[in-house]
């Protein structure tokens, strides 16, 4: 009937404001971590790529030289901020002299934990990937 059309309606309408607010108080709080140079302790997908364009992986420095570890971050605005990826990145596991044999990763399936200290899926600044459980 066109009552419960409109109470569908409605409810849509309703859910989208919802989702669009959430939106913007999650902008609002990553503009103030940004803002004062703040590190994130937790990735959040949807805001990262609502403000990011493209990341762009490897490059030249400022002497020409190809740097593979650059990361350049093409925001949605037009500005662009390249850093040091090698700066973000995890030691290895099995370096040499540098961990116990028992450290070293393992493909035991009951070894997970020490193969990195997160197991859950958001990305933190520890190496652990992230694996979306969901898709928008």
């Amino acid at each position: 009937s066109k009552q419960e059309q409109l109470v569908e309606e409605r409810q849509k309408l309703q859910e989208t404001s919802d989702n669009e607010k959430d939106i913007k108080k999650r902008l609002k709080e990553f503009k103030k971590t940004l803002e004062q140079n703040e590190v994130l302790d937790k990735f959040d997908r949807y805001v990262f790529e609502s403000i990011v364009e493209k990341v762009i992986v490897g490059g030249l420095d400022e002497n020409g030289n190809v740097d593979p570890a650059q990361l350049i971050f093409v925001y949605k605005t037009g500005l662009k901020n390249s850093v040091d990826g090698a700066k973000f990145k995890p030691q290895r596991k099995n370096a040499r002299g540098r961990h116990r044999t028992d450290e070293l990763c393992s493909h035991d399936s009951n070894e997970v934990d020490k193969m990195c200290s997160d197991s859950s899926n958001d990305t933190y600044r520890n190496g652990c990937s992230f694996v979306p459980t969901k898709t928008r």
